[in-house]
């Protein structure tokens, strides 16, 4: 829905294409976080992002709806840098 809403206010005509065209954001928006990802960060704090950006996809589509408890105490994170 954020992303929905970033794209009407600042990419009118694209959000228009892509409701006509009936292609929601989370078709296409995983793809584009994964290319910022890989391209933009260094590497392992790209390997950060990754691994908690796949445990909160799994933790998503769990069933029923639990939270997913993540151990983070072998990453480092990335703000300690």
């Amino acid at each position: 829905f954020q992303l929905e809403h970033l794209l009407e206010l600042h990419l009118p005509k694209l959000a228009i294409h892509l409701a006509r065209l009936d292609l929601q954001p989370f078709l296409y928006a995983t793809s584009w976080f994964v290319t910022l990802l890989v391209n933009f960060l260094p590497e392992s704090d790209a390997t950060i992002a990754m691994d908690q950006l796949v445990t909160a996809l799994s933790c998503a589509h769990t069933l029923p709806p639990t939270p997913c408890e993540v151990d983070t105490s072998s990453t480092t994170n990335m703000n300690d840098r």
